[in-house]
């Protein structure tokens, strides 16, 4: 069953990922009563309790374990000393690579023995920095607010109210706080108490990153077992052997390694973010069913450069990234509100090409359906998805909310999630809307013109 929602109705806001974070924190006041308040101080809270900040100057050394190509197995071994955000070295150790960096101030000065960062490291990034994970979806919270104040977003709710729905502090079993107009993610804890398992789960991706066995360093916490899965299988294991206080360290720790390439770097970097495609374009979603991953250097004015596929999805999928590189634009990675030069990975599958082809240029300030003296568009067809097999295997059922606009043409345009259920589900409910024919809503001078509206997928077995 399908239904439209007005935009009063009541919006189960998108849960499909969890941000992993330490569950003690430091000794706090009693939490404020406002559900936002609550929501914002449970993030820095759990942010403050895993950053290096809290943990003090420290020498952090690990053991990697990597799953390879054709079931083999590598290891590798990490090594931080930081000092300050603006002051670290970190040495990374891989099967085929090799990488020092050392920070001074806004200069970065790395050599490695690649032109490039593998799929690998970009995991490993994730696994080693909790805070910045948190950090980022701090940031996907600013964004979420500005996005629902904007003409093109969804109206409800309001930005004061926007994206955060907080569960509550001491919950039995775990505590949340979630956001609806970014990509889906829920930062989550166990209750208040020593420090246990964490994890950031996508189900959209079945990717699961988990932090386990914490230990108390400086006012701090630091994870001990770290696992990066996908599929169910352990891509990246990560076993932190020694945490010690560098306080004293000599100067010479931090002095850049020979021959180094200077690079500009900034401690609080906002990244970029890849805009998305805008059609026609010269492939279609089939060429891309199985998503590439690529690292690529993002210039100030948000054009890629040096892109390179570090997680193939076959031969069709890569002759279509090659003629889709060309297409690629970001907003620029930004420090102190400034467009910089970054670098970091970036998928695309066949959704993007989708959403891509589907974008109706030149449109803003879309009204909403039923309002203003916009007609509410009527289906004409409009079947129901198809369930996914992952899903029906595991026996998901739910609702999937989207936002889209109904063009004049009585078709669906920019689609976005607004909850999602993960295993399949989201991309089929998005690919079912793309698909639909409406009857052309009509504008208040009785002409076909185009509307915002709600959408909800229920996905049931029966």
């Amino acid at each position: 069953m399908k239904r439209t929602l007005s935009p009063a109705g009541t919006v189960v806001l998108c849960i499909t990922a969890v941000i992993a974070a330490a569950h003690a924190f430091p000794a706090r006041q009693a939490p404020s009563t406002n559900p936002n308040a609550q929501a914002e101080e449970f993030i820095d809270r759990a942010r403050d309790a895993v950053s290096l900040n809290a943990i003090g100057p420290v020498e952090i050394q690990a053991d990697i374990k990597l799953a390879l190509a054709k079931g083999k197995t590598g290891f590798g071994t990490y090594k931080l000393d930081w000092a300050a955000a603006d002051r670290f070295r970190r040495e990374i150790h891989f099967p085929d690579f090799d990488e020092v960096s050392v920070a001074s101030g806004g200069t970065l000065y790395r050599k490695r023995s690649t032109d490039f960062t593998p799929l690998g490291v970009f995991r490993l990034e994730e696994l080693m920095s909790p805070s910045e994970t948190i950090a980022r979806f701090r940031r996907d919270e600013v964004s979420a607010a500005a996005a629902a104040g904007s003409p093109n977003a969804v109206p409800v709710p309001k930005p004061g109210n926007v994206g955060l729905n907080f569960n509550g502090f001491s919950t039995a079993k775990e505590t949340c706080v979630s956001i609806s107009a970014s990509i889906y993610e829920e930062l989550c804890t166990g209750p208040n108490g020593p420090p246990s398992k964490a994890f950031l789960r996508s189900t959209a991706d079945d990717e699961i990153i988990e932090y386990d066995k914490y230990e108390k360093a400086g006012s701090g916490f630091v994870a001990r077992e770290r696992k990066y899965v996908e599929g169910g299988n352990v891509l990246e294991e990560v076993h932190v052997k020694r945490v010690i206080s560098i306080a004293n360290s000599p100067p010479s720790t931090f002095d850049p390694p020979t021959d180094a390439e200077k690079v500009d770097w900034c401690s609080d970097e906002t990244p970029a973010q890849m805009l998305p495609f805008k059609g026609p374009l010269p492939v279609t979603a089939e060429d891309l069913a199985d998503s590439e991953i690529l690292d690529a250097f993002v210039n100030a004015d948000g054009t890629p450069s040096r892109m390179r596929i570090i997680s193939s999805g076959g031969p069709a999928a890569d002759a279509g990234m090659r003629k889709l590189a060309n297409l690629i634009r970001f907003t620029p990675a930004t420090c102190g509100g400034k467009p910089v030069a970054s670098e970091r990975p970036i998928i695309i599958g066949d959704m993007d090409i989708d959403m891509g082809a589907a974008q109706i240029t030149g449109q803003k300030n879309v009204p909403m359906a039923s309002e203003k003296g916009y007609a509410h568009p009527n289906c004409i067809y409009c079947p129901q998805p198809q369930y996914s097999d992952e899903a029906f295997k595991e026996r998901v059922q739910g609702s999937v909310i989207v936002t889209t606009i109904i063009g004049p043409d009585g078709r669906a345009h920019e689609v976005q999630i607004l909850k999602g259920l993960g295993h399949g589900l989201d991309r089929a409910a998005v690919k079912a809307v793309l698909g639909w024919q409406f009857k052309p809503p009509l504008g208040p001078d009785g002409k076909p013109a185009a509307v915002r509206m709600m959408i909800e997928i229920d996905f049931h077995l029966y």
